[in-house]
């Protein structure tokens, strides 16, 4: 294992404890951390960026369906039976404003979707809105475009 460091900073300082290439061919970095030495993971991919498109768009959604039935944020979750007491309204809350880092779990959006009665495609944002709001946060790392199929009596 070879041990490299930024230039001009003692490793000690950056939390860096050295670099290998896995087995794939890319270079890893072992950080120290307050809970041991880990490699911190890239997370800089198209499903991961999308997601976080995905999550803001999905819970606006939810939201304006939980109003017009009337229910607030507290009695969707207990009749989803996600959570139950004081911390429901929380976890309505963070999907509602989509800061959950990973999104929500198909389970999670089925069980909303059955207690607001409706289905749970009708939750889900259009493609044109996500491919819309990820051409500016995908535009960072991430190249990502969107190409119109040719018509089949093209093909």
């Amino acid at each position: 294992m070879s041990q490299t460091f930024a230039p001009g900073l003692p490793a000690e300082s950056q939390g860096v404890v050295a670099e290998y290439e896995d087995r794939f061919g890319e270079t890893r970095t072992i950080h120290k951390t307050r809970h041991g030495l880990q490699v911190l993971r890239n997370q800089a991919t198209v499903s991961v960026e999308l997601t976080r498109v995905i999550g803001p768009l999905l819970g606006v959604k939810i939201r304006q369906a939980r109003i017009e039935r009337g229910l607030s944020m507290a009695q969707l979750c207990v009749k989803a039976g996600l959570m139950f007491g004081p911390t429901a309204k929380h976890r309505m809350y963070e999907i509602e404003k989509g800061s959950r880092r990973y999104g929500i779990r198909f389970g999670t959006l089925y069980a909303l979707a059955a207690a607001l009665g409706m289905d749970p495609a009708a939750l889900l944002p259009s493609s044109e809105d996500v491919f819309r709001a990820a051409k500016v946060v995908c535009r960072r790392k991430v190249a990502f475009q969107v190409q119109e199929r040719p018509s089949r009596s093209a093909r």
